[in-house]
C-alpha cells in the first residue's frame, strides 16, 4: 500500500504524527512495505534529528562515508549498539539493490558479483565514547545531564494514547496502543526507534522470521498469545505481561525490565541479558512450564540474579 493511503501530518518534525486507524494500516503492510514507508516519511526526520542533537554525529557519518546510507538498513539499531567493528553490505538480490548490517562477513555467502560494496564503521555509541573520552556523552536537556546510551526522556498522555520522546521534545513514531491481528507479520520490520507502548499481542501466528527491536519504547506490552523469536535490545519494556501465553526464545538485552509479569505461560528459553531493574522491582512468574530460563539483571553497579516468584 502506497504512504499516501495513510493521513501523515508531520508539521516539519520527527515523526510523522499518524492516527489508530493508520497504525493498524501500517501493520498490515508487508515488512518490504512498511520499510518502504519508514525510509520515505520518517527515518530521514530521524536522521536530521540525531544530526542536531547527538555529539558528532555529521562527523561519524563522515569518516565511513555512511549518510547516504543511513536510512536504507531495515535495522536502523544496528547503527548504534555494540563494540565491535560492523560492515554494511550493499549487494544485489534478485534484481534489488539491498543493503544490511552485520557483524561477521563471510564473503562465501555471498557472490563477487552479487556485492556491489562492504563499508566497515565502529557502531555510533562506541565510536562517541572513544571521541569525547567520556562514557556519558549524549546530552539531554538544560540540566547538561549526560547519559551513556539513546533514552527515553519524557511521554505525553496516557494509557493506549500516549507518546515518548526519545531526546527532549522529539516524539517517536507511534505504533502501540493497537491489538495486532492474529497472522500479522513483526519479523523483518524495521521496529527501532519506535513507540510500541501499550502493544497487545493476543494472536497465535505473527510470522516465521526474527523480530529484532531496539531502542524502542516498550511499556506495558501484553502477550495473550504466542510469540517467538523476539530480541528487545537497549528498550524500556516496564510491566511487560503475559496471560495464558506461549512465548519462545525471547531476549531482554540490556532493557529497563521493571515489573515484568508472567501469568500462566508456557515458556521455551526466556532470557535476562544485562537488563536493568529498579530497587524495588521483580519479575513475577505464576503457575507457568519452563524450558530453558535464564538471566542476570544489572542493579545500578552489581548483577542480581532472575527473581522467580
Amino acid at each position: 500500500m502506497p504512504s499516501h493511503c495513510l493521513h501523515t501530518n508531520t508539521h516539519g518534525t520527527y515523526p510523522p504524527v499518524i492516527s489508530a486507524v493508520d497504525i493498524l494500516t501500517l501493520w498490515q503492510l508487508s515488512p518490504e512495505d512498511f520499510n518502504e514507508w519508514r525510509r520515505k516519511n520518517d527515518i530521514p526526520l530521524l536522521l536530521q534529528l540525531f544530526k542536531n542533537k547527538l555529539p558528532f554525529f555529521d562527523e561519524w557519518l563522515k569518516q565511513y562515508g555512511i549518510e547516504n546510507h543511513f536510512i536504507l538498513p531495515s535495522h536502523t539499531g544496528r547503527w548504534f549498539y555494540g563494540t565491535e567493528e560492523k560492515h554494511l553490505l550493499e549487494y544485489h538480490d534478485k534484481g534489488n539493490v539491498c543493503c544490511k548490517i552485520i557483524e561477521h562477513y563471510d564473503i562465501t555467502k555471498y557472490e563477487k558479483s552479487a556485492l556491489i560494496q562492504d563499508k566497515k564503521f565502529i557502531p555510533y555509541l562506541c565510536w562517541g565514547k572513544k571521541k569525547t573520552g567520556k562514557t556519558r556523552f549524549i546530552p539531554y536537556g538544560a540540566n547538561k545531564q549526560a547519559y551513556e546510551t539513546l533514552k527515553y526522556t519524557s511521554s505525553m498522555g496516557l494509557g493506549a494514547s500516549s507518546r515518548s520522546a526519545l531526546l527532549p521534545k522529539n516524539y517517536v513514531l507511534k505504533l502501540g496502543g493497537v491489538s495486532l491481528p492474529n497472522g500479522t507479520i513483526t519479523g523483518n520490520r524495521n521496529l527501532d526507534f519506535t513507540d510500541l507502548n501499550n502493544l497487545n499481542l493476543g494472536g497465535n501466528h505473527y510470522g516465521s522470521y526474527q523480530t529484532e527491536i531496539t531502542f524502542s519504547t516498550c511499556r506495558h506490552i501484553k502477550i495473550t498469545g504466542f510469540i517467538h523469536h523476539f530480541t528487545f535490545t537497549q528498550c524500556e519494556t516496564e510491566n511487560f505481561t503475559t496471560a495464558h501465553a506461549e512465548i519462545q526464545n525471547t531476549k531482554f538485552i540490556q532493557c529497563e525490565s521493571n515489573n515484568h509479569k508472567l501469568n500462566n505461560t508456557k515458556i521455551h528459553n526466556l532470557t535476562y541479558d544485562q537488563s536493568k531493574v529498579f530497587r524495588t522491582a521483580s519479575t513475577y512468574i505464576f503457575s507457568i512450564e519452563i524450558c530453558e530460563l535464564a538471566g542476570k539483571f544489572m542493579r545500578k553497579h552489581r548483577s542480581e540474579e532472575l527473581v522467580c516468584r
